[in-house]
């Protein structure tokens, strides 16, 4: 008798302990779903959430002759925080004015395509190009359009900036919108070479208005 009651209490035990041991085990569970793991910096500090969302990242990318449209970049650069590319070609331009604008006037009447001197390895990475150049002859130099036909920015935010003596931006950026018709163009900011060393009240009343 004693021995069949040590049994039943051996097997009561056994489904007690078993009930434990699954009830153990949900609430592990259910604890774990509720556990919420914090976004942390580089320092290992808590991320505060970002309402606003991600701009993406910035290229600044210019071409320069005569170092304005070089300086504007630098400076548009200073305030957006991008990362800065300088567009270049193959071949050194003439060092004198009036030849350079024969070569340019030249590479125009031909529709030519300067070779790239470099490149951007990691175009996709941006979301937003300020593309900067001087106006010649009423147009981009050529090499700008080596650069669009070289990317493709369908999806990205193009932002134009130009220097020229007086023509402003002139067809240019109906130019940009055929070269890249899947990217946004917005407003683009002229700056004068007169202008060029006292422009960065003007740059930043620019950007403030495209809300970089």
């Amino acid at each position: 008798m004693k021995k069949i009651i040590s049994i039943l209490l051996a097997i009561m035990l056994i489904f007690t302990l078993s009930a434990c041991s699954n009830s153990s085990k949900d609430d592990s569970s259910e604890e774990a779903e509720a556990v919420t793991v914090p976004v942390t910096d580089g320092n290992g500090e808590e991320a505060a959430a970002n309402d606003e969302g991600d701009e993406g990242k910035i290229l600044v990318a210019y071409f320069s002759y005569s170092g304005n449209t070089k300086n504007i970049a630098e400076k548009i650069n200073d305030q957006v925080d991008g990362d800065i590319f300088e567009i270049d070609t193959t071949y050194d331009y003439p060092t004198e004015y009036n030849d350079v604008i024969e070569v340019a006037q030249q590479e125009k009447t031909e529709n030519a395509r300067p070779q790239l001197a470099n490149a951007v390895d990691n175009m996709a990475d941006y979301d937003v190009v300020f593309l900067g150049f001087p106006n010649w002859w009423g147009d981009m130099p050529m090499v700008l359009y080596s650069f669009l036909d070289t990317y493709d920015l369908a999806g990205k935010t193009i932002v134009p900036f130009v220097t020229s003596s007086s023509s402003g931006f002139s067809d240019t950026i109906n130019a940009i919108t055929q070269a890249e018709p899947d990217a946004t163009v917005v407003e683009g900011l002229s700056i004068r070479d007169t202008e060029i060393d006292s422009a960065d009240a003007e740059i930043t009343t620019w950007l403030q208005g495209l809300d970089y």
